[in-house]
């Protein structure tokens, strides 16, 4: 999931990716019920980090 909210140029992305919010609703999901971990707390910043640029740089996803 991280892979495709930084590869712009470099592939798929989440913009381009039509199921991106069932993607990201079921990745959300998963990650609640693991238990916590750095490497999980990383992913989910930059996930965060990339959904608030997308909302600034107009991906086209509806607000929130």
């Amino acid at each position: 999931m991280l892979i495709t909210s930084d590869s712009e140029g470099m592939g798929l992305t989440l913009k381009s990716y039509p199921p991106a919010g069932a993607a990201l609703r079921a990745f959300v999901g998963h990650a609640g019920r693991l238990g916590p971990s750095l490497m999980r707390y990383f992913v989910v910043a930059q996930l965060a980090r990339y959904l608030t640029r997308a909302a600034d740089d107009e991906h086209g996803w509806p607000p929130g």
